[in-house]
């Protein structure tokens, strides 16, 4: 019931940006820039939250004593946007990050990444305010979980080894989604030949995690077989702060 519950939450999520991205369609779409972005480069910074499905991982943790994991996690994002008139391509790094768990005295903790490659066209015209992109592409994921000793006496630091663990999983992805921008001219000084533009935007959409597999790699090198398979894949969403650069003469072009 749990997991059935976040699945619709994650729906309910993207949803709703979603219907925000549309209904605020009809207000911007008159708003021009005083430039023509023929070719466009946007670099971007977005902070939002990323939803897993973590529910074979957290029944693994919990059967051998240990605290289980939120199924979403905050997200940082950079990524960089090439576009040339109507057509876009993105690259992205996301970082996701968890609370360390604590039980019977062992701290667990919990680290994923993701680099991703997207495509797509924009819905209105280039020389609006306003874009809409919707996206499909590939990336790679990478989960990180560790497990350790919380505390140990002097003596025992002194004289053993003690116990660590830290597993790697690697996956292949497949993100839709949909990007939404606006834009605020910005006044070109003595320095800039080219116009720049501050952008501001909403990331949504939802990752697919493809691969089946319980295997992990340690970090002494060995292969761990049968182990829990959480999937990266359900929703995301984002807010995004960038700034973007035209190619083309301020003024030219019609």
């Amino acid at each position: 019931m749990k997991h059935a519950t976040s699945k619709k939450a994650q729906i309910a999520v993207c949803a709703a940006c979603m219907l925000g991205i549309i209904a605020s369609l009809p207000a911007q779409a008159g708003k021009k820039h005083k430039w023509k972005k023929e070719a466009i480069s946007i670099g971007n910074i977005s902070g939002g939250i990323h939803f897993f499905d973590f529910e074979n991982l957290n029944d693994a943790l919990t059967t051998n004593g240990l605290e289980e994991f939120n199924e979403y996690a905050p997200a940082l994002t950079f990524s960089h946007y090439m576009g040339w008139r109507r057509f876009i391509s993105t690259g992205e790094l996301n970082f996701m990050f968890w609370r360390s768990g604590h039980a019977h005295n062992h701290e667990t903790d919990l680290w994923a990444s993701s680099i991703v490659t997207q495509a797509g066209i924009n819905l209105l015209p280039p020389d609006l305010k306003f874009d809409i992109y919707p996206l499909a592409g590939l990336g790679l994921g990478l989960l990180k979980l560790s497990n350790h000793e919380y505390k140990r006496s002097f003596s025992e630091a002194l004289n053993s080894e003690g116990y660590s663990a830290v597993l790697w999983q690697s996956t292949l992805l497949v993100d839709v989604g949909t990007a939404m921008f606006i834009s605020i001219d910005m006044k070109r000084g003595m320095k800039h030949k080219e116009p720049k533009t501050l952008v501001l935007g909403l990331r949504a959409g939802y990752r697919i995690d493809v691969l089946d597999q319980d295997e992990w790699l340690q970090h002494t090198g060995s292969d761990i077989i049968t182990g829990p398979d959480p999937s990266m894949s359900g929703a995301y969403v984002g807010l995004t702060l960038g700034k973007a650069v035209s190619y083309e003469k301020h003024g030219r072009g019609k």
